[in-house]
């Protein structure tokens, strides 16, 4: 709990300050009743000043103490009775520091009862500083009910008493079961399961559905109840994704919640890829994007612009990924795909500035021209590059690096994930200034920062961990959420039926019963799929190419384009083509380019791919 210790630091201090003055004190009075011949009386008389000093009246004013110094010219009376001097100021403070201290307690209980009336309750379990983060911040909205196992101070105590928090404590003995069962699981809205062991948070979340199975009048409650698991580990995720109901458990109401995930999704919603920072729209179909930094928020911003990135079938996608540890990392990120990616990675070593060489590794997906089986395994329409830079970005060859990626095709978004304020000002300074060479463009595109926002900057956005991240706001990510359940309903519709029956929220019974249906793994697909909505309906569709929807061939461009898109996301979430469709072994038969897939598919298939058209021109013609 370290957000809550520093109040405890500063107790020890209190307590070590009024040992010192009540040691000094009885210095002082060990000379100035030496004159009493009984030594009782000359203790008694020595304890009674130490404690009227801190009833701000001590027996030996400093006058007293200053006329015996002058009867008494002896150098270590002299030191006593100048130190005395200086800790009768001090006493006060220690009196009001305790004062203070022992009012904390039943002010935490007051502010306690006053901050329980909060609607919204969460049950929190697991440790780490991400919980004490979530606690934080949630219990700002939320009434917060935290399991803990470590032995809590009274200050840790109080400071979480004061912001709401309910503790119970667990005890070593006593198993998480038994301790669930009896604090009556249906009371809560949320539950939130967020111990830095993912392996911990799954047996979290068995023990609460053996639970719920087993406890007839939770059944009701539980239905309306959501259990957040969070998972920052790409490859444990696609365990869960692949074995959704092993064990026999329930997913229905679970929601995997990748913190640093939700923050990404949030700012791409916020700030598309499409449209620039001064509203214009992009004037070209490629996308080239730059990412400073390659920790956990790099990686899922990468990830996700994949697909979002998508603004037709056959444009250039382009990224370029800096970071100086990017050799351990681009081994992390890979996991996100099928193990024979590597087999489309390439290395070199390139010469900068002379005598140094800098790393580049490059992922590269394309259409390819070879036929054969083996070339097939990633074949996309269009193309996509990633480039890893292992350089450090306060470099000499950083800014030359960046001119140059600039200069081949010209940067249209940049997020900055690292770095202290002062490595973020002199990074936003080489990006403004990337225009160094007179044949390349000024970078107009759009610039975001996750940190705290240095100064006001009408080009820059700042997104705050704290608020963006931890956040009630954040973690229910109900904006998404809502349109992801929209966008699964209406597209089972059109499916099923043909119409597209419902465009509004208000049809919340059956949307939520179309949800709860999906796996994992689809509901995370319907999340992609509809936030490239925006990008169809705002973008896409907004070009006058695609005017006459009706005409087969510009059905065909737009059915190409939607492809593209789920062949990348598709790529990104672990698959690979294969003659052969097994999810087990995470192949897909249907990952191709448009070519190949037009020849070896359906026609049935392919009206998948516009589906999502039909539900943005149903939506406009019922608005």
């Amino acid at each position: 709990m370290e957000h809550f210790m520093k109040k405890t630091k500063y107790r020890k201090y209190l307590i070590i300050a009024t040992v010192v003055v009540a040691l000094i004190f009885i210095a002082e009075g060990c000379l100035y009743y030496s004159a009493v011949d009984n030594v009782f009386f000359r203790f008694s008389l020595n304890f009674q000043n130490v404690i009227k000093a801190y009833k701000l009246d001590s027996d030996i004013s400093q006058a007293d103490a200053i006329k015996f110094l002058d009867e008494n010219q002896h150098l270590h009376v002299a030191i006593i009775t100048y130190i005395y001097c200086l800790a009768v100021i001090a006493a006060p403070f220690c009196t009001i520091g305790a004062l203070i201290i022992f009012a904390r307690t039943p002010y935490s209980y007051f502010m306690y009862l006053l901050k329980r009336k909060k609607p919204i309750s969460f049950l929190i379990l697991g440790k780490g500083e991400n919980r004490d983060k979530f606690v934080k911040s949630l219990s700002k909205e939320c009434k917060i009910t935290l399991i803990e196992e470590e032995i809590l101070q009274g200050d840790t105590k109080n400071s979480l008493r004061e912001m709401g928090v309910s503790i119970i404590q667990k005890y070593q003995d006593e198993g998480y079961e038994k301790l669930l069962r009896k604090i009556h699981l249906e009371k809560f809205d949320y539950i939130l399961l967020c111990d830095q062991n993912v392996h911990t948070n799954c047996a979290f979340l068995k023990n609460i559905k053996e639970i719920q199975k087993n406890t007839s009048h939770s059944k009701n409650s539980s239905s309306h109840q959501t259990i957040y698991f969070t998972c920052n580990d790409p490859a444990f995720e696609k365990v869960i994704f692949q074995n959704n109901s092993q064990d026999n458990l329930d997913f229905k109401n679970v929601q995997l919640l990748n913190i640093q995930r939700k923050a990404v999704e949030n700012m791409f919603e916020k700030y598309p890829i499409f449209q620039q920072s001064n509203g214009d729209y992009q004037t070209s179909d490629d996308v080239h994007i730059g990412i400073i930094g390659f920790g956990e928020i790099g990686q899922h911003t990468l990830t996700e612009a994949l697909s979002l990135s998508v603004l037709s079938a056959d444009s250039t996608i382009i990224f370029d990924v800096f970071d100086k540890n990017m050799k351990s990392k681009i081994g992390i990120f890979l996991n996100n795909f099928h193990p024979d990616i590597i087999n489309e990675v390439s290395y070199k070593d390139l010469k900068i500035i002379k005598g140094e060489k800098i790393k580049q590794y490059t992922l590269s997906l394309s259409s390819k021209d070879d036929p054969t089986e083996s070339s097939r395994t990633f074949e996309v329409d269009g193309k996509m590059k990633i480039r890893f830079w292992d350089i450090d970005v306060e470099s000499v060859q950083f800014r030359k690096i960046l001119s140059d990626c600039h200069l081949e095709d010209i940067f249209t978004y940049f997020v900055i994930s690292t770095g202290n304020n002062h490595n973020k000002v002199g990074l936003l300074e080489s990006i403004r200034k990337i225009n160094t060479n007179s044949q390349s463009q000024e970078f107009k595109g759009q610039i975001i920062v996750f940190g705290q926002p240095l100064y006001l900057q009408d080009d820059v956005l700042f997104i705050e961990p704290e608020e963006d991240i931890f956040s009630y706001e954040a973690i229910r990510n109900e904006d998404i959420l809502n349109q992801a359940k929209l966008f699964n309903y209406n597209y089972t519709c059109v499916q099923n039926t043909g119409n597209h029956l419902d465009s509004s929220l208000e049809n919340s019974n059956n949307i939520n019963v179309e949800w709860d249906k999906l796996e994992l793994f689809h509901k995370e697909s319907s999340i992609r799929q509809s936030m490239h909505q925006s990008t169809k309906r705002n973008y896409i569709l907004a070009k006058k190419e695609f005017s006459d929807i009706n005409n087969i061939s510009v059905k065909e461009k737009l059915e190409k384009i939607e492809h593209r898109r789920w062949s990348l996301f598709m790529i990104s979430s672990g698959y690979k083509w294969d003659a052969i469709k097994d999810r087990s072994k995470q192949t897909h038969d249907c990952i191709t380019n448009w070519e190949h897939l037009k020849k070896e598919q359906d026609v049935k298939i392919l009206e998948y791919d516009f589906t999502p058209y039909i539900i943005i021109l149903k939506e406009s013609n019922n608005s």
